[in-house]
């Protein structure tokens, strides 16, 4: 992986989650709509999002996926890590146990992104 691209990913996935979350989350007019029984595409992409990030499997998952990627320097597994921590924390932030260990993950794995980088780049000068 070149230097900035892992990055790039990062923030555009960080829009996309931005978008998701002004766009589906956010409105109270969509949600109620939807409340009202409505079941149109905008409901159905709310209620799934809702219904993945609200659960702690995802910051279980995501903690324990940066604890590998820590332990194993992967920059591979650090910036999914990071991409699926960074992404719980945008569409649900708010104080969750599920958030709590999301960020704890995003952390690990972006800390074990940037110091893979920073190994490959120190080798090669």
């Amino acid at each position: 992986m070149k230097f900035i691209v892992p990055w790039a990913f990062l923030l555009l996935v960080f829009i996309i989650a931005w978008w998701m979350r002004i766009e589906y989350i956010e409105p109270q007019a969509l949600s109620i709509v939807c409340e009202s029984g409505v079941e149109d595409w905008s409901c159905m992409m709310r209620k799934q999002l809702m219904t993945i990030f609200y659960d702690n499997a995802v910051g279980y998952w995501v903690l324990g996926l940066g604890l590998v990627a820590f332990t194993l320097g992967s920059g591979a597994i650090g910036l999914l890590c990071a991409v699926i921590g960074m992404t719980a924390l945008v569409i649900h932030g708010g104080k969750h146990n599920g958030v709590e260990y999301s960020s704890l993950g995003f952390v690990l794995g972006f800390l074990t992104l940037a110091r893979t980088q920073f190994e490959k780049r120190r080798h090669q000068n």
